[in-house]
């Protein structure tokens, strides 16, 4: 009989940890200063290409990302997860840092101008970064 922690065979800990791992390859793929050199090297060597367009997708390369944490050893997923963890960890902190400090501040935060959409108009939704 299925329970909360495990569904059809699966237990939700390994499924929070492939999660993990996955975003955590999809960002050392797409984001980290380590893999910068090859991303250059594919835009330099294949310009405009499908492959240069794959390297810099955080979409593309997070499905080949979870192939990738299926087959590899669960010590290499385990890695992954917590440094993956680790980033997600350091996110929050400064997330919940900025709302204390906005909270003890007696100034408002400053308010950021709209960005230019494609067809050149504005969008309140579309705030810039």
């Amino acid at each position: 009989m299925p329970t909360l922690v495990s569904v059809a065979g699966v237990k939700a800990l390994d499924v929070v940890i492939d999660v993990a791992a996955t975003a955590r390859a999809t960002r050392l793929v797409v984001d980290d200063e380590i893999s910068r050199p090859a991303r250059e090297k594919v835009a330099e060597i294949l310009p405009g290409s499908r492959l240069d367009y794959l390297v810099n997708c955080p979409y593309c390369v997070s499905v080949w990302a979870g192939f990738a944490v299926q087959v590899l050893p669960r010590p290499v997923v385990y890695a992954l997860a917590l440094s993956g963890a680790s980033v997600v960890g350091r996110w929050l902190t400064d997330v919940t840092e900025g709302a204390i400090q906005r909270s003890c501040s007696s100034e408002t935060p400053p308010t950021r101008p709209l960005r230019r959409t494609a067809r050149g108009g504005e969008s309140s939704r579309q705030l810039a970064r």
